[in-house]
């Protein structure tokens, strides 16, 4: 028979884990998609555990009518779990008027029993202050770019030999990474300066 330690050996508060967040921006049509998705390649196949959220304005349901947890949902349940031996999925109905802040999932992923994720990245959420951006950028240089939250931009203008700021406006904070809009440099990046490990 398994022993178990007694309340009192339990650590008085547990340790958290933490899960940083980073949000691929850009107006519809610059790439954003193709190049997270290259992205999230890159880093798996390095061996990162990588979570991905989607920002979307439409509400959607992906459960199938008359499925059992179809069922559960219009129930009432809030929360609804399919697990199978591949794939696990969650039907969470928040009942807010918009997203949940992105820090909030992050948390949530951070101390999910069933997976370690070592960093998630995220398209969309522009007006979200709770995660940090990294700004998609092809053709010229845009009029305006907004710079709160922003710690790096992926540009065509931009190539590994010119990656000091070339024709980056000056009003760019030094701090925000100048990256080439190349999936591999980008998931380099990603590694080197938003994984905790």
């Amino acid at each position: 028979m398994p022993s178990f330690p007694s309340d009192s050996a339990q650590p008085s508060s547990p340790v958290r884990r933490s899960l940083r967040a980073l949000a691929f921006v850009a107006p519809s049509g610059t790439g954003k998609t193709t190049l997270l998705e290259a992205t999230v390649a890159a880093l798996v196949a390095d061996g990162l555990v990588v979570a991905v959220l989607k920002a979307s304005h439409h509400d959607h349901d992906l459960d199938h009518e008359g499925k059992d947890s179809w069922r559960m949902q219009r129930a009432g349940a809030a929360f609804v779990g399919l697990c199978g031996p591949g794939r696990t999925t969650f039907f969470s109905n928040s009942g807010r008027d918009a997203w949940p802040p992105v820090a909030e999932v992050a948390a949530w992923l951070a101390e999910a029993p069933f997976e370690r994720f070592d960093v998630l990245l995220c398209e969309g959420f522009s007006s979200d202050p709770s995660v940090a951006k990294l700004r998609v950028v092809r053709g010229p240089w845009p009029s305006e770019i907004p710079h709160d939250d922003l710690v790096a931009i992926a540009w065509d203008g931009l190539d590994e030999d010119n990656v000091t700021g070339g024709s980056v406006p000056e009003d760019l904070a030094p701090a925000v990474a100048r990256l080439p809009l190349d999936a591999a440099r980008v998931a380099r990046w990603i590694r080197e300066n938003w994984v905790h490990r």
